[in-house]
């Protein structure tokens, strides 16, 4: 099932994301679309944490990928102006 989500919608998800780490899900992103939320522990891949500077705050993201590198990748394309100050498996 396919739901189309407002822009507004989807800064509520990113802004209320610790909720979707807390349960062991996770955003799962296709080039720069966000395909869905998956389950940390499925076989798209391994949990990253990766830490965000965003001017002068910090922020942690859970990202499902098969590789860091591929953790930074979407990292960078959904925050393109943010500055990735760390990462590492969960």
């Amino acid at each position: 099932m396919r739901i189309k989500v407002t822009k507004d919608q989807f800064n509520l998800l990113l802004t209320n994301f610790y909720i979707l780490s807390d349960k062991k899900l996770a955003l799962q992103m296709g080039g720069n679309t966000f395909n869905k939320i998956v389950e940390t522990k499925s076989r798209y891949g391994v949990l990253f944490r990766v830490k965000l500077l965003f001017g002068s705050q910090h922020i942690e993201v859970d990202i499902v990928a098969p590789n860091s590198a591929s953790a930074m990748v979407v990292i960078k394309k959904m925050f393109p102006n943010s500055r990735v100050v760390g990462i590492s498996k969960k």
